[in-house]
């Protein structure tokens, strides 16, 4: 990847000979480390998505869930769970297993793709609820567990969420109609307009 200009103090990496950048991965991984920050991708999906729906009016406030919870990445105040599902350059999601002893059972009530650009900022995200998962959801034979795909028909399912590119620090959010929580009935948190959201703002409806 090319580094711009406007990155700053970034050295340019394709000047630098294989042990120079080597080495500068390293000292870059140990002090990420020191300070507590994500060191991959799904970490850093983690965090954008949970900051982005913390700062979105419309949505719904997140936290981290514990350490080690089988598929669930945040929580809502009101309990539901959201499984984070960081994406850059994959083709479809990292998995999800499960319950060995009920394989239909719901596992969580969102399922959320973060894809990042090629710098590792936020592009957009993708929220399936737990009936549209299971419509679009396919089977890893190798892995035991269910994944999704990120072809495009299947992206259209969701609720998209994109940062404005024309006015920094301006989220949109757009529901398409093939979304199966058309009836807003029982949607929890998500039982709200529509809108274009603007963090630290007021909500304007759009059109459907």
């Amino acid at each position: 990847m090319t580094v711009r200009a406007e990155h700053g103090d970034i050295p340019e990496l394709s000047s630098m000979d294989d042990t120079g950048l080597l080495r500068l991965r390293a000292a870059l991984h140990g002090e990420m480390r020191r300070r507590g920050l994500a060191l991959n991708v799904g970490q850093v999906a983690e965090k954008l998505a949970i900051d982005f729906f913390n700062k979105t009016p419309g949505c719904p406030n997140l936290g981290e869930a514990a350490v080690g919870t089988t598929n669930v990445d945040a929580l809502s105040r009101r309990g539901d769970r959201y499984s984070i599902k960081g994406v850059l350059d994959a083709r479809k999601t990292g998995t999800v297993y499960p319950d060995a002893g009920a394989p239909e059972r719901q596992l969580f009530e969102y399922l959320l793709i973060v894809q990042l650009t090629q710098d590792w900022t936020l592009h957009s995200i993708y929220e399936f609820d737990w009936p549209t998962f299971v419509r679009c959801r396919s089977w890893d034979k190798r892995m035991n567990a269910w994944y999704l795909g990120l072809a495009a028909r299947t992206l259209a399912q969701a609720t998209k969420y994109t940062p404005s590119e024309s006015q920094p620090g301006v989220a949109t959010k757009l529901r398409h109609t093939t979304s199966s929580r058309l009836g807003i009935e029982g949607a929890g948190d998500h039982a709200r307009a529509i809108s274009t959201a603007h963090p630290g703002g007021n909500a304007h409806k759009i059109q459907e």
